[in-house]
């Protein structure tokens, strides 16, 4: 049985995703996060972290999670080289999105690219079309920035979350591994 899980943190050059983004005309407002919206996202967040930690041990939040994430959020929130957006159905907020510019190490030629940390569609609010017009949001806001490439991780058992990745033109470039020792 395939487990539903949230979208989650592949490679794409953003001129080759102008064409889906034409298509795009959803009703749903896509804003900057402020202070007062961080009390919602918040828990989108913690239900995000609880069905990755299925998959995957190391998402299981801390007993201090709450104070981490929201100080996290806060500096994210006044940081120029990153931003929180939230997928809004009127008054409610049914996604978020974390992205930031991360440098790569200065001895290769592409050294900033776009990062997307999160990317979460409450389940009842999916198959809507909101994560592709968060994703155009996103896009917009590092091509203002002058961000060419974009780079995410997903769980490898978040087959959900990955093809909706590919769907978006994604690419998997390099596999994450690791080891207990």
């Amino acid at each position: 049985m395939e487990k539903r899980g949230l979208l989650m943190p592949a490679f794409l050059c953003l001129p080759e995703v102008n064409e889906i983004l034409k298509s795009l005309n959803h009703p749903m407002q896509i804003l900057p996060a402020t202070k007062s919206d961080l009390s919602s996202i918040i828990p989108l967040w913690k239900k995000f972290m609880d069905d990755s930690a299925v998959w995957e041990e190391t998402f299981q939040p801390s007993p201090d999670w709450e104070q981490h994430i929201t100080s996290h959020l806060e500096k994210l929130l006044e940081n120029e080289r990153a931003q929180v957006l939230v997928a809004k159905e009127e008054d409610l907020i049914v996604g978020y999105a974390i992205i930031q510019i991360t440098n790569n190490v200065p001895v290769f030629k592409q050294f900033d690219r776009g990062f997307i940390t999160d990317l979460c569609v409450q389940e009842n609010h999916r198959n809507k079309g909101i994560g592709k017009k968060m994703l155009q949001e996103i896009f917009a806001w590092f091509k203002s920035k002058g961000i060419n490439r974009v780079e995410l991780m997903a769980l490898e058992n978040n087959v959900l979350g990955r093809k909706f990745w590919k769907r978006m033109r994604f690419e998997e470039y390099m596999h994450r591994m690791y080891t207990r020792i």
